[in-house]
Protein backbone atom coordinates (compact mmCIF):
# COMPACT_ATOMS: atom_id res chain seq x y z
CA UNK A 1 0.00 0.00 0.00
CA UNK A 2 2.88 2.24 0.52
CA UNK A 3 4.66 1.79 -3.16
CA UNK A 4 0.65 2.76 -4.28
CA UNK A 5 0.96 6.29 -2.32
CA UNK A 6 4.30 6.46 -2.81
CA UNK A 7 4.21 6.67 -6.70
CA UNK A 8 2.02 9.23 -7.38
CA UNK A 9 4.07 11.54 -5.05
CA UNK A 10 7.46 10.40 -6.49
CA UNK A 11 6.00 11.93 -10.02
CA UNK A 12 4.98 15.24 -8.33
CA UNK A 13 8.58 15.59 -6.52
CA UNK A 14 10.12 14.52 -9.75
CA UNK A 15 8.23 14.92 -12.46
CA UNK A 16 6.66 11.84 -14.33
CA UNK A 17 8.32 11.26 -17.96
CA UNK A 18 6.02 11.33 -20.75
CA UNK A 19 7.09 9.86 -24.37
CA UNK A 20 6.31 12.32 -27.03
CA UNK A 21 6.72 11.95 -30.80
CA UNK A 22 8.11 14.62 -33.38
CA UNK A 23 9.11 14.32 -37.16
CA UNK A 24 10.23 17.59 -38.90
CA UNK A 25 10.14 18.43 -42.46
CA UNK A 26 12.22 21.43 -43.41
CA UNK A 27 12.57 22.87 -47.00
CA UNK A 28 15.89 24.44 -47.54
CA UNK A 29 14.97 27.84 -49.72
CA UNK A 30 17.96 29.10 -48.57
CA UNK A 31 21.56 30.01 -50.65
CA UNK A 32 23.53 27.64 -48.51
CA UNK A 33 23.82 24.32 -46.65
CA UNK A 34 21.88 24.01 -43.22
CA UNK A 35 22.83 21.85 -40.65
CA UNK A 36 20.00 21.08 -38.72
CA UNK A 37 19.13 18.78 -35.32
CA UNK A 38 17.06 18.22 -32.66
CA UNK A 39 17.91 18.76 -29.03
CA UNK A 40 15.61 18.75 -26.00
CA UNK A 41 15.75 21.32 -23.54
CA UNK A 42 14.76 20.34 -20.32
CA UNK A 43 14.85 16.26 -18.80
CA UNK A 44 15.12 13.86 -18.30
CA UNK A 45 18.50 13.40 -20.23
CA UNK A 46 18.60 11.39 -23.14
CA UNK A 47 22.06 11.27 -24.99
CA UNK A 48 20.50 11.18 -28.57
CA UNK A 49 19.00 14.75 -27.49
CA UNK A 50 21.67 16.22 -26.34
CA UNK A 51 22.81 19.83 -27.72
CA UNK A 52 26.49 19.95 -29.11
CA UNK A 53 27.64 22.10 -26.15
CA UNK A 54 25.92 19.61 -23.57
CA UNK A 55 27.40 16.31 -25.30
CA UNK A 56 31.57 18.13 -25.73
CA UNK A 57 30.81 19.26 -21.64
CA UNK A 58 29.94 15.55 -21.04
CA UNK A 59 33.17 14.72 -23.50
CA UNK A 60 30.70 12.99 -25.63
CA UNK A 61 30.06 13.72 -29.22
CA UNK A 62 25.93 14.98 -30.91
CA UNK A 63 23.99 11.62 -31.92
CA UNK A 64 24.73 11.62 -36.24
CA UNK A 65 20.87 10.25 -35.46
CA UNK A 66 19.89 13.56 -35.03
CA UNK A 67 21.98 15.89 -37.00
CA UNK A 68 21.80 16.40 -40.95
CA UNK A 69 22.93 18.59 -43.67
CA UNK A 70 20.92 19.85 -46.32
CA UNK A 71 21.78 21.45 -49.48
CA UNK A 72 20.27 23.95 -51.20
CA UNK A 73 17.32 23.80 -52.91
CA UNK A 74 16.47 20.10 -50.93
CA UNK A 75 14.46 19.18 -47.88
CA UNK A 76 15.34 17.03 -45.09
CA UNK A 77 12.59 14.78 -43.30
CA UNK A 78 13.42 13.50 -39.61
CA UNK A 79 10.69 10.60 -39.52
CA UNK A 80 9.40 9.85 -36.44
CA UNK A 81 11.87 10.33 -33.32
CA UNK A 82 10.38 9.89 -29.89
CA UNK A 83 11.87 11.29 -26.23
CA UNK A 84 10.82 11.10 -22.60
CA UNK A 85 9.95 14.55 -21.60
CA UNK A 86 9.02 15.92 -18.30
CA UNK A 87 6.03 18.25 -18.46
CA UNK A 88 8.48 21.60 -18.82
CA UNK A 89 10.74 20.12 -21.14
CA UNK A 90 10.92 21.24 -24.77
CA UNK A 91 12.14 20.17 -28.09
CA UNK A 92 13.86 22.19 -29.75
CA UNK A 93 14.80 22.52 -34.05
CA UNK A 94 18.38 23.72 -34.31
CA UNK A 95 19.12 25.61 -37.42
CA UNK A 96 22.53 26.42 -38.66
CA UNK A 97 23.85 27.93 -41.62
CA UNK A 98 26.58 26.02 -43.46
CA UNK A 99 27.17 22.49 -43.67
CA UNK A 100 29.06 22.26 -40.08
CA UNK A 101 30.67 19.77 -38.03
CA UNK A 102 31.00 20.17 -34.15
CA UNK A 103 33.63 22.94 -34.08
CA UNK A 104 31.39 24.87 -36.34
CA UNK A 105 27.71 24.46 -34.37
CA UNK A 106 30.00 25.41 -31.21
CA UNK A 107 31.27 28.52 -32.29
CA UNK A 108 27.40 30.05 -33.16
CA UNK A 109 25.99 30.77 -30.33
CA UNK A 110 21.65 31.58 -29.27
CA UNK A 111 20.51 34.68 -31.05
CA UNK A 112 23.06 35.02 -33.92
CA UNK A 113 22.10 35.74 -37.13
CA UNK A 114 23.02 32.48 -38.73
CA UNK A 115 21.45 30.03 -35.97
CA UNK A 116 17.73 29.59 -35.33
CA UNK A 117 16.08 27.81 -32.68
CA UNK A 118 12.24 27.14 -33.04
CA UNK A 119 10.27 25.08 -30.36
CA UNK A 120 8.61 22.19 -31.83
CA UNK A 121 5.22 20.93 -31.13
CA UNK A 122 4.20 16.96 -30.63
CA UNK A 123 3.53 15.31 -34.06
CA UNK A 124 3.97 16.94 -37.36
CA UNK A 125 6.21 20.60 -37.96
CA UNK A 126 7.12 21.66 -41.31
CA UNK A 127 9.44 24.58 -41.97
CA UNK A 128 10.80 26.52 -44.69
CA UNK A 129 14.51 28.05 -44.61
CA UNK A 130 15.13 31.32 -46.25
CA UNK A 131 17.53 34.29 -45.81
CA UNK A 132 16.39 37.85 -45.04
CA UNK A 133 20.12 39.71 -45.34
CA UNK A 134 22.90 38.08 -43.29
CA UNK A 135 19.76 36.25 -41.25
CA UNK A 136 17.96 33.19 -41.09
CA UNK A 137 14.03 33.09 -41.53
CA UNK A 138 12.71 29.60 -40.52
CA UNK A 139 8.62 29.90 -41.21
CA UNK A 140 6.31 27.06 -39.96
CA UNK A 141 3.75 26.04 -41.65
CA UNK A 142 0.94 26.14 -39.17
CA UNK A 143 -1.70 24.79 -41.68
CA UNK A 144 0.20 21.45 -41.07
CA UNK A 145 0.89 21.64 -37.72
CA UNK A 146 -2.42 22.54 -36.62
CA UNK A 147 -3.72 19.25 -38.40
CA UNK A 148 -1.27 17.10 -37.03
CA UNK A 149 -3.03 18.12 -33.50
CA UNK A 150 -6.37 17.25 -34.34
Amino acid sequence: MRTLTALPLLCLLVGCAHTRTYEVTLKNHADDWLTIGLVKEGGPAQPDWQAPEVAVSNEQTPSAMMWEHVPPGKAADTGQIKGKFFSGSQAILRVYEGKLGLEGMMAISRGQPNRADIELHPGANRFTVTRDGDRLIVERDERVNMMSQQ
